[in-house]
């Protein structure tokens, strides 16, 4: 992000361990924000931690269990997700209802306690390729 400063602005992005969300937590670290790196993989984010990267290691499905209190971030990012390839038939319905909550409920409930934090003075940005993709399915 050549040119962008984000310092003074807190960053949250899930699925931080590797790919998009790896990527984000890099370069938003490298242009001043304060990051919080969130993923399942406790080795992938003991990689990213430094002085501006704070790691949590979670399991969003329930996000209630790490973050139960209102969250005062600048910017969101939901990119945790995860993929489960197999004939609708034989598609577990346990996996199904994970799937659902890790990239449907966990992107929803996270950005309500972005906005519900009574630090949130600026424009929230969020991003959840997920989300959309679901939202414009009709």
């Amino acid at each position: 992000m050549p040119g962008i400063s984000l310092i003074g602005k807190t960053a949250l992005i899930t699925g931080a361990g590797s790919g998009i969300g790896k990527a984000c937590v890099q370069e938003f670290a490298a242009a001043g924000a304060k990051v919080i790196a969130v993923d399942r993989d406790e080795i992938a984010l003991a990689k990213l931690a430094s002085g501006q990267i704070t790691t949590v290691v979670a399991d969003l499905s329930d996000p209630e269990r790490f973050f139960p209190d209102n969250l005062a971030v600048d910017i969101l990012i939901n990119n945790a997700g995860v993929q489960h390839v197999s004939p609708i038939e034989e598609f577990p319905i346990a996996q199904a209802d994970f799937m659902l909550s890790l990239m449907l409920r966990t992107p929803f409930y996270l950005t309500q306690k972005v906005l519900r934090s009574e630090e949130h003075t600026s424009e929230l940005q969020s991003q959840s390729t997920i989300s959309y993709a679901v939202f414009c399915l009709k």
